[in-house]
């Protein structure tokens, strides 16, 4: 296995990335505490990668021998990266977490824990590890794997790259469909509220669709199979992204070269969707009577099998 995460802090160059680490991962906890919003890692959570992967980049192209050097699977590497990012940052424009006021709905929750703002000491300890390091460390290890191929020695692109690609396209389209149907979804659900509001006598959405905004959360397409096929889509891509440090290796792969040291990030992240899904579904079992069902059905992030029926329970 090779772990040899602590020779980056002796790498001349690497230093850079950890003091820009440490310097975004304070500038955000000051942040926090002025302006008391704990939503600001949510605003970079799509374009830090991207910061990240350009700069490993970068660095490639400064350090390469001349133009015999293979950089086609870093840049592959980056523009995926890219890819994800922009898409991101579309959805999470149009969810308004740009607004200087927006703050992710999961923090009250968070809050009511640590008995916060009447007890400080323990919710700021929180923000610190958890929000300004922990989450801004999984952002900066994402494209990590690049770093990795481009230290070490690496065999052209090959068969395993494409295959790699292909199942990173499959997940990244499951994760934007995911995304599509749960905005559809929720924006005609407050559609149809407001019309209840206003006394409309004859809405324009069919006794199915009402009855399914009566139910308050999404059932069906790709949440008939899970109910966070979002988080399904992005785990698995980013597992893709680590894949390509066995594809660059792959003439002289053993069950040992399989695991380095850029994969803590996927490892990490992997570990905390399931904690967010628990602060979540807390949420959403408080709301919505039929929720405690759905959960008792339907895969947590992983798919299953049979898809979600309430009209059958």
């Amino acid at each position: 296995m090779e772990f040899k995460f602590l020779s980056l802090f002796s790498d001349s160059t690497f230093k850079y990335f950890i003091i820009a680490y440490m310097v975004i991962a304070l500038t955000v906890w000051i942040y926090t505490l002025i302006t008391d919003n704990h939503s600001i890692m949510d605003k970079l959570w799509p374009l830090l990668p991207m910061f990240y992967s350009f700069g490993y980049l970068y660095t490639a192209i400064k350090s390469s021998s001349g133009p015999e050097t293979d950089l086609s699977r870093l840049k592959l590497m980056t523009l995926l990266i890219s890819l994800w990012g922009l898409r991101l940052t579309f959805i999470f424009y149009r969810r308004g977490y740009y607004k200087s006021d927006f703050e992710d709905h999961r923090w009250t929750q968070v809050k009511k824990r640590f008995n916060y703002p009447q007890e400080q000491f323990k919710f700021q300890i929180y923000n610190f590890f958890f929000m300004a390091l922990t989450q801004n460390l999984i952002l900066f290890g994402y494209p990590l794997p690049m770093w990795y191929i481009q230290t070490n020695r690496q065999d052209p692109f090959n068969y395993l790259d494409i295959l790699i690609l292909i199942w990173f396209f499959v997940f990244y389209i499951i994760e934007a469909v995911a995304d599509e149907q749960q905005w559809k979804f929720q924006s005609a659900k407050y559609d149809w509220i407001e019309e209840q509001k206003k006394g409309v006598s004859k809405s324009k959405y069919s006794p199915e669709e009402i009855e399914d905004f009566k139910r308050g959360f999404l059932v069906k397409g790709l949440f008939a199979y899970s109910r966070h096929p979002n988080y399904f889509g992005d785990i698995c891509l980013w597992w893709c992204i680590y894949a390509f440090t066995i594809s660059a290796h792959l003439s002289s792969v053993k069950f040992s070269s399989l695991f380095n040291y850029s994969m803590f990030s996927a490892l990490l992240m992997t570990f905390l969707f399931q904690l967010s899904v628990r602060v979540t579904e807390r949420i959403s079992i408080k709301k919505y009577p039929e929720y405690k069902n759905y959960q008792s059905k339907v895969g947590k992030i992983f798919p299953t099998f049979n898809p979600y029926s309430h009209k059958s329970d």
